[in-house]
Formats: C-alpha cells, structure tokens, sequence
C-alpha cells in the first residue's frame, strides 16, 4: 500500500469510529404527543406516539387547554419509554430538540418545558425546532435519500399549504403560501358534509381520507368532472382553498343528497383540489427555473402528502420541470417525533450555534406563528406569457404533464 493510499485508509478508518450523534426529539404542537431518538446514522433507537382522537370526535374538534392536558398525562411516559427502548441514560444523548413553533401554544408548551427540564437536569444542549422545517428535513432519513441544499419543498397538510426553499436546516425562503384554508382541512370539511364518515367502513378514518378511498373507484374521466366548481381566479404561486372548500360545500347543501353519485363527488373534490395544488406549484416552478437556481429535488411532506393521487400527480409536475420527487414514508408524513429529532441532528451537523442553546435557563419562548422562513412571495410570479397545465393530464389516465401558452393568470 502506497502513502497515499495508506493516508486515505486512515482517513476511513477515523471517521469509522466516530461516535453516532443522539438526540431526544420532542413534538407537541398540536394533539400528538410524540418522542423519539435518533442517532446521526438515520437508525431510529425508539419512538413513541400518543394521542386521544376520541376526546376529539367527542368535542368535535381540537380543544388546546384539553389537548395539552393530555400532553402533560403522556409526556413523562412517551420519553421515559423511550430512553428505556433505545437502552440509554440520559447522559448518552448529544442534545435535547424540542417544537417551540408555530402550533397551539398550550401545546407547545408542554413539550418545550420537558425539553427544559431534561436540558437542564443532564446538562444538555436544546435545539429549539420550527415544525414545518422539521416536516420538510423528515425526508433525509431515509437511508437511500441524500438531499441536496438548495431544495424545493412543499408542505401540504390539515393546517398548512406552502411552498419554500430550503437552503440550509435552518434557512428558508417562502415562495408561495395559503391565503385561505388547507388542502386537509378542505377534504375533511366536504368529507363531513357528504356524511361519509357514518358510513360503517369509513367510521374509523379521517374523511379526507376516505374521499379517497371513494375516489380510487372512478372508472373514466367522466367521474372526476360530473361535479365541476370554479377555480380562484388568482395569479402567483398563493393557494386559495377556502374558495374551493366553499364552492363544494355549497353544492351539496343545493343537491338532493340521495342524488350524489358519491365516487363522482369525491373523486371531482380530489381532483379539484390536485389541480390547484399542482398549478400552484407548477407556476412556482416556472418562476424559480426563469429566476435560475441549482435547485434539482422537491420533497413534499405533510399528512396530506400521504395522499396517493396528489402524489402522483406532483410527480408528472416534478418530472416536467427536470426535478426528483422525495415524499418520506407515510408514517413520517404526520406529526412524529422522528422528524424533530433529526432536525436537531441537523442543526448540530452544521454546526449552526445560533439555534443551539448550550446554558438553558428557565423557560423557553414558543410561537404560536411563525413563517418557515424569509416571506418572497410579494415578489415571487412567474415571467408572461405563462405555460399553466392542462388539467386533465393531471388524471392517471396521461403518462405526462401537458402545458400550454397562455398570457394571464
């Protein structure tokens, strides 16, 4: 073996030995009480998830003072699981990350403060998380996906709808964000109104899960337009879906209901929904490639992201604009600890000491809002004339994207 090779070998066999990174990711921004640890080496040691749907079914929402009661009940006992599962002291983790914004501040609270106590009581550092950079860094865990700063994400879920750029683990820009509403809480509201959920099969599950389960029985492209509503007539990449939600929900209170056809409807209320959604980003993505950008991944995540044909469709988007598609795996779509905890890792692996807190003191800050990064999106439009797509190649019935010329939007 020569010098070089013999220093090169070296080299290997040092970074061999170098100690995994740990981290304890706290998640409570909302009604999941979630822990995890996960080393640097993507191998998740232990999670945990607890929540109480069935309070919420029964007070027909989110309640936060009931909701963080609950965290206060299942936080000692999710970590403590967890640190037991992954067989480690306190005193193996590298540092503490906790969800300290945006969300529910009851909420957040309870979470952040466990953070503070096991911080301060085992002398860790605490990586305060914003939630919806943590969504879009989930994808890294995967062992085969090897994302590439900068990158497109999209967060599509109950609460949220943006378009951002991710530039570092903790450096953002917002090109496109709701105005109104959220392609979740748009399908679960219609679900409702169409009663699905008392139907004995779908008793169990979200309703916007269900519309699409019924929508996956359309037969032909019949189906997906027998139910037709007027688009947001609004340009840039801004999603508008209380429109959309409105439009649909006032439908059904005019229609007879034992008239709907009720795979017809869902599967109209699903596309519908799609195709704002990719024509948004869609216009997005024309924009960043006129602006230049060695952006080449997009990775969407969210519950909504779950959703296999908006996933599909997304994906003749990305293809159409030369971009690899990342979707994490459906249980790191939801709310997880996981995610938190790499995000920790993440901000640790660059070293960025500005979002690391070495000397906690009593309390932590948490935010109820907070944009994902710097807000570009006054300023974000695509050039004119401006290619949008036609919609119907968006139905799995097409192999591409089809796009035409036209000069407003």
């Amino acid at each position: 073996m020569n010098r070089i090779n013999r220093c090169h070998h070296f080299k290997r066999s040092l970074n061999s030995l170098e100690k995994a990174r740990i981290v304890l990711g706290i998640e409570t921004s909302c009604d999941d009480t979630a822990v995890a640890i996960v080393n640097s080496e993507k191998k998740i040691l232990a999670t945990r998830n607890y929540s109480k749907k069935d309070v919420q079914v029964k007070l027909g929402g989110i309640c936060p003072d009931v909701t963080a009661q609950i965290h206060r009940n299942f936080i000692d006992k999710a970590v403590n699981e967890c640190v037991q599962e992954a067989n480690l002291r306190f005193s193996d983790l590298d540092a503490i990350a906790c969800t300290t914004r945006p969300g529910l501040v009851m909420c957040l609270k309870v979470g952040a403060n466990k953070g503070v106590q096991l911080a301060q009581k085992y002398k860790l550092p605490l990586i305060p998380v914003h939630h919806m950079r943590a969504h879009s860094l989930s994808a890294g865990l995967d062992k085969d996906v090897h994302l590439r700063y900068p990158f497109v994400t999209i967060l599509i879920s109950g609460g949220h709808a943006l378009i951002a750029i991710a530039k570092s683990p903790s450096d953002f820009d917002l090109i496109g964000e709701t105005e109104n509403g959220s392609p979740g809480e748009c399908l679960d509201k219609i679900g409702r109104a169409l009663k699905i959920t008392k139907m004995p099969e779908f008793d169990k599950i979200h309703p916007g899960a269900a519309i699409e389960m019924l929508a996956s029985e359309a037969k032909g492209e019949q189906d997906y337009f027998e139910y037709v509503v007027k688009f947001p007539s609004t340009g840039g990449p801004n999603f508008h879906f209380t429109n959309l939600k409105g439009s649909f929900l006032t439908m059904i209170k005019q229609l007879d209901t034992d008239s709907i056809n009720l795979v017809s409807m869902c599967a109209s209320v699903q596309f519908t929904v799609t195709a704002h959604l990719c024509q948004k980003v869609h216009l997005a993505l024309e924009t960043l490639r006129f602006r230049g950008t060695d952006a080449n991944q997009i990775v969407v995540s969210g519950g909504v992201a779950s959703n296999q044909f908006i996933k599909n469709a997304l994906s003749k988007v990305a293809k159409h604009h030369k971009f690899e598609l990342i979707v994490p795996p459906k249980h790191l779509c939801t709310d997880n600890g996981e995610m938190i905890a790499w995000a920790g890792l993440e901000i640790l692996r660059i070293q960025d000491n500005a979002s690391i807190i070495n000397n906690i003191h009593n309390y932590i800050f948490v935010n109820d809002k907070e944009l994902i990064g710097k807000d570009l999106t006054k300023n974000w439009g695509p050039p004119k004339p401006v290619k949008r797509i036609v919609l119907r190649s968006l139905l799995p019935f097409y192999d591409s994207l089809i796009v035409k010329n036209i000069h407003a939007v």
